[in-house]
């Protein structure tokens, strides 16, 4: 049997990542500039690299992570 978590559901969308940053700033960062994530998803932050629950390893660029990571830290906390 599958709990609520192992569905997800896809949409197609049109935009650019630019837009989908600008409509949804509140819930999602920009980690790298083709990769835009929701903080909440993240299961681990390393030198340079986001792990998302999903177990996704993302870039992070070395003159960004320090910010990105104190970003996703106060969300951490915040929630």
């Amino acid at each position: 049997s599958r709990g609520l978590g192992d569905v997800y559901k896809r949409q197609i969308v049109n935009g650019t990542l630019p837009d989908f940053e600008k409509t949804y700033s509140d819930f999602l960062l920009r980690i790298h500039a083709g990769f835009l994530i929701n903080p909440e998803c993240v299961r681990k932050i390393e030198r340079f690299t986001v792990t998302m629950s999903n177990g996704a390893k993302l870039p992070v660029p070395e003159k960004k992570y320090t910010t990105i990571k104190r970003l996703i830290l106060t969300n951490l906390q915040s929630n």
